[in-house]
């Protein structure tokens, strides 16, 4: 509300260009008033005025009486946040009035009235405020550096295909020609050695997330640290870990889950993350975009995660997004969500895989696949037409288990939808640039090579494949 001794004295430059309406079409200001003592209420079936000085006190009464409260919706834009910063002579002595009053009508008992001359005294008080220009920070970019662009845009289509996809069995290669170092990596430490290895998260020998949530994070970054030197003298590059989902009571992903509190587990999954990187591992934490509340454990069996998006938001978001800017992966889940169109799994949706995880999280790192027999169990599509949809939703890196056979197969759909346009080189580029950055994750000093002693002898290149980049990268 208002109160003015002039009414244009106190008034806008909005408010002298424009009239204010209310929502029920009762109260209005408009330059066209003029008069010796006035006071606008904003929601007032209509206003109490008088000519007469010595009225002012029935003039306060009644108007208060004719009000009731206004809600901050109530105020039209800029009523109150673009007003100039200055006042006339007159509007400074209804001030002093006005705030006279309330010391009177206080004293006399009057309470009711006092109380809207408050209200007319803050508003004035607020209104005479200039308005502060709020900057937004710019959000960081999300593409891949340009480097790793120009990098994988030498590859034939054929090297493209193989390197955003990560296998389990390498055999001989994608084809005889490129050969199994052509392949994105290797999954897993158990087969043979390759030029860079994904470890899943139980080969880091740590005892279940559910018991080390509560941790000092000195503690549970040490122990990340050792057990990733140890998994990298195994010839791992990288590792599935850690673990970010916020669990419910009993829910299914407790055991894996550091606890209930999101706060709690961002903090645990930092300090692994970089206890992790210390140890020599890239780490790539999951499952986006949380599997804490599912129904059952998406790593067995079909699972839906019944949250809206603004619980996912409030909740299953926030370990990643304190996690988007430190890691280089991030794991996406294959679960199925309500808050998207709960039938398909969230790493073939664009909704989850680019709008949520790269516009709401700021992540510019490689999005990685659930391994591929999980996806094919809840879709019931063969292997090869998955890979191409989460490549096509935004997937960077497909994790392929089973059989070389299977690799191959895998790789001659992506290939063929990339030949035909189905799949656009430049999403493959674009992937291939992100699993890229990944296999590049920075070493600390003295980590272990996995070929001998971690001494400070550097790294010797192997041979470059067919296209041009080296798979170790």
């Amino acid at each position: 509300m208002a109160m003015a001794h002039r009414a244009h004295d106190w008034r806008s430059p909005v408010e002298r260009s424009m009239s204010i309406s209310r929502a029920s079409g009762v109260g209005e200001t408009s330059e066209a008033m003029a008069m010796s003592s006035s006071v606008v209420f904003p929601r007032a079936d209509r206003t109490a005025t008088t000519r007469r000085p010595r009225s002012f006190w029935a003039t306060m009464r009644r108007a208060a009486r004719l009000s009731r409260p206004a809600s901050a919706t109530d105020v039209p834009p800029n009523f109150m946040t673009t007003v100039a910063g200055t006042t006339s002579q007159g509007s400074r002595g209804v001030f002093g009035l006005a705030l006279a009053a309330t010391l009177l009508l206080t004293a006399c008992g009057g309470g009711r009235y006092a109380a809207a001359l408050r209200m007319a005294t803050t508003t004035s008080r607020t209104a005479t405020t200039p308005a502060r220009r709020v900057t937004t920070p710019a959000r960081p970019s999300t593409k891949p550096p340009e480097e790793a662009l120009a990098a994988v845009r030498k590859l034939s289509l054929e090297a493209l295909a193989a390197r955003v996809l990560v296998v389990a069995a390498p055999g001989d290669g994608p084809t005889a020609r490129l050969g199994p170092r052509a392949w994105g990596g290797v999954l897993g430490t158990g087969g043979p050695a390759g030029p860079w290895v994904l470890a899943r998260a139980d080969e880091l020998g740590l005892p279940p997330a559910s018991r080390r949530g509560g941790q000092s994070v000195a503690r549970l970054r040490d122990a990340a640290e050792r057990a990733a030197r140890a998994l990298r003298a195994r010839g791992a590059r990288a590792v599935l870990a850690p673990p970010a989902d916020v669990s419910v009571p009993a829910g299914a992903v407790a055991p894996r889950s550091f606890g209930q509190d999101p706060a709690r587990v961002a903090r645990a999954a930092r300090a692994e993350a970089a206890g992790l990187a210390r140890g020599g591992l890239a780490p790539v934490p999951g499952s986006f975009p949380g599997e804490g509340a599912a129904s059952a454990d998406p790593d067995v069996t079909t699972a839906t995660v019944g949250q809206g998006l603004p619980q996912l938001r409030r909740r299953d978001l926030a370990p990643f997004r304190a996690l988007a800017p430190r890691v280089p992966g991030i794991q996406v889940s294959n679960a199925l969500y309500a808050a998207f169109d709960g039938v398909t799994p969230a790493a073939l949706l664009p909704e989850a895989d680019v709008r949520l995880l790269r516009g709401e999280t700021g992540f510019a790192g490689a999005a990685v696949s659930p391994e591929l027999g999980a996806l094919v169990q809840v879709t019931r599509r063969p292997p090869g037409a998955v890979a191409v949809d989460a490549l096509r939703a935004g997937i960077d890196l497909v994790l392929v288990d089973g059989t070389a056979a299977d690799a191959r197969g895998v790789f001659r759909a992506v290939l063929a939808a990339a030949t035909k346009g189905a799949l656009p080189r430049a999403r493959l580029e674009d992937a291939a640039a992100r699993a890229l950055v990944l296999r590049r994750a920075p070493t600390p000093p003295g980590a272990p090579t996995g070929r001998g002693p971690a001494s400070a002898r550097p790294r010797t290149p192997g041979p470059t494949p067919p296209g041009g980049l080296r798979p170790g990268g």
